[in-house]
């Protein structure tokens, strides 16, 4: 019986490493001109190995106006590991389903079928980074979307938990503080708590910031994507898909 609750556990874990979410931040340019969203990206992999990638709600967005693109969701699609990291290349035509944002009325994506779309994207169980190209011919618009993003289940969670800490100490230090102005003989003790309330706060919030950098493409860790990473996985990923064409 210990034994079959043991595989259990393990399938269990398994199908859970099936599918990530990566949160980050997306930058679309469209002719050379646009700005920076929010947005997910789903990642599956398959029982064969190879992953689907779903970029849902994708939109336009200029200030307060969105124009609603759609759904970009390449299923079946081969990784290639180099250099610690998955990578996966997409060259050919989509189709653009609609997406379903309750704030966007309508959806141009599906009315452009199919779609002419260039994507690579490299990432690891807490990291990604994709760059898509696509072109719109007949609205004479090349649009460029570059998104760097983090598995917050992988990285450890989000930052409420450390935001409230920080919070909860620097509450303390203005209590000691309050109290080191009335102070008589103990203010040396009182300095000291203080102090090392400091040092503590000041570790928490280079953590949060570290987290926060990751999250926003300014990635700063061992196992982050660099824009040297992506150009020398891109050399090898190409000889490899010239190889196989010869």
């Amino acid at each position: 019986m210990k034994k079959f609750f043991t595989l259990v556990a393990a399938v269990a874990c398994a199908l859970a490493m099936t599918a990530a979410q990566y949160t980050g931040q997306l930058t679309v340019l469209v002719n050379g001109e646009g700005g920076q969203q929010e947005a997910q990206i789903m990642l599956e992999q398959n029982e064969d190995g190879t992953y689907t990638f779903s970029l849902k709600n994708f939109a336009l967005k200029f200030g307060d106006n969105a124009v609603g693109v759609g759904n970009i969701i390449l299923p079946n699609q081969e990784g290639f590991a180099s250099y610690g990291y998955t990578n996966i290349m997409y060259v050919d035509n989509v189709n653009i389903t609609p997406g379903d944002d309750p704030n966007i009325e309508t959806w141009i994506g599906p009315d452009l079928n199919p779609v002419p779309l260039n994507l690579f994207g490299t990432f690891n169980d807490q990291v990604m980074s994709v760059n898509i190209t696509i072109s719109l011919a007949i609205m004479q618009q090349n649009i460029n979307v570059y998104f760097t993003g983090i598995n917050p289940e992988a990285i450890g969670g989000d930052t409420s938990e450390l935001e409230a800490r920080i919070s909860e100490l620097e509450g303390q230090v203005s209590t000691l503080q309050g109290q080191l102005d009335q102070a008589g003989t103990d203010k040396e003790t009182l300095q000291n708590q203080i102090d090392d309330l400091n040092n503590q706060i000041t570790a928490l919030k280079t953590e949060l910031e570290g987290y926060k950098n990751i999250k926003y493409g300014d990635v700063n860790k061992d196992n982050a994507v660099t824009s040297a990473d992506i150009s020398e996985v891109v050399n090898v990923i190409a000889g490899l898909h010239n190889e196989g064409g010869e």
